[in-house]
């Protein structure tokens, strides 16, 4: 199973307007755009229908008890990294805040529907993660430690996300059931990030670690990107799939 970042997570909620609810009982709201399985545009008709999901999403949805996609709460996030390469960070991330994930917008939108497949392109102008962080370890050959409020910002970033899903059965109906999500960063224009209270707060040595961060922000993000990638998958995939198996594939995609 692939998984991806957050925005890898938002498509697939408002793809299929995602909740953890009781079987059975989880209808899309008639606000919400659906799309026939026939129409011969059909990949315009879902662009429309996700980005306005996304808007219709953004402050979440009581009776599909959505909760807000921004900012989106994860309760943590834990970064290791082993030794003997150049960045070896152990960062640990608590009562985590996603800002932006409301402005997503689509380029592009592909589907599939009889291989229960679907292709996304999006950017995101600004996303921010606001976050306790315990963190140490070393980066090139600065030594990090430290704990305290995070912030991260994500600028202009681009990605492409593919999903497959499988046919399940289940109540005399056909649900999806997703196997695989994908997301590859085609480009992300800056990553910056503020570390507050680095070295028990020593000042001068908390500015300078945070400057050599974000000059070298490239090699940072790097190190950080797996692991971002794939908690907020399993958090997202969990929440998708509980919609997916809830919600039939002809209520979402329509005859």
């Amino acid at each position: 199973m692939k998984v991806g970042a957050p925005l890898t997570l938002l498509l697939l909620v408002v793809a299929g307007q995602s909740s953890v609810v009781k079987s059975g009982d989880a209808r899309l709201p008639e606000s919400f755009l659906r799309c026939k399985r026939s129409d011969p545009d059909l990949n315009s008709c879902l662009h429309t229908a996700v980005q306005k999901a996304i808007q219709e999403l953004k402050n979440g949805n009581l009776d599909l008890k959505m909760p807000p996609l921004d900012p989106l709460v994860v309760t943590n996030i834990s970064i290791e990294d082993g030794a003997g390469r150049p960045v070896t960070i152990n960062l640990q991330l608590n009562d985590v805040e996603i800002h932006g994930l409301s402005n997503a917008h689509l380029k592009a939108v592909s589907a599939d529907l009889e291989k229960r497949y679907l292709e996304f392109q999006a950017e995101v102008p600004l996303t921010r993660i606001v976050a306790n962080y315990v963190m140490q370890g070393k980066f090139l050959v600065l030594p990090i430690r430290g704990n305290g409020k995070c912030n991260m910002n994500f600028t202009d970033h681009d990605v492409t996300v593919r999903i497959r899903s499988e046919p399940l059965s289940m109540n005399e109906n056909i649900y999806w059931d997703i196997k695989e999500f994908d997301l590859k960063s085609v480009n992300l224009k800056l990553f910056q990030v503020n570390f507050e209270n680095l070295f028990n707060g020593e000042k001068e040595l908390g500015d300078n670690t945070n400057k050599v961060l974000n000059e070298n922000w490239k090699e940072f993000f790097e190190e950080l990107r797996p692991t971002l990638h794939d908690t907020f998958g399993v958090v997202f995939l969990k929440l998708a799939n509980t919609l997916f198996h809830k919600v039939p594939e002809n209520e979402i995609f329509l005859k």
